[in-house]
């Protein structure tokens, strides 16, 4: 089991959103992420009862090989949000065994708009 990342991120409503991460096993190589997938859901607390947000978590096919995790929301998802500040977490699960690893966490500050 990989130790967890801590990283914040900063989604803009009405703007779409993409951050990427290349993610590493110990020996500082990239992870294979075929027979992988993943999910990166956020919510106000960690103790929520309220639904959890999904974060649009991806594993790109051609780049499988290289770690490559993106997390995107459209303009019309950020629109939807409510201003304020959210924790979520990112995880990997492999099909194979069903072993699940938190990668990364963090805070998501959802920022206001005006248009």
């Amino acid at each position: 089991m990989a130790s967890t990342v801590p990283v914040n991120l900063t989604v803009e409503q009405g703007a779409d959103f993409l951050v990427e991460f290349n993610l590493r096993n110990e020996s500082n190589s990239f992870l294979n992420l075929a027979g992988y997938s993943v999910v990166a859901k956020f919510a106000r607390n960690y103790y929520s009862t309220t639904p959890k947000f999904d974060l649009g978590a991806s594993i790109p096919v051609d780049t499988q090989d290289q770690g490559l995790v993106e997390l995107r929301l459209d303009a019309t998802q950020t629109s939807a949000l409510k201003a304020g500040r959210y924790v979520y977490s990112l995880v990997i699960t492999n099909e194979l065994t069903g072993e699940k690893d938190r990668y990364i966490e963090g805070i998501v500050t959802v920022t206001p708009g005006v248009l």
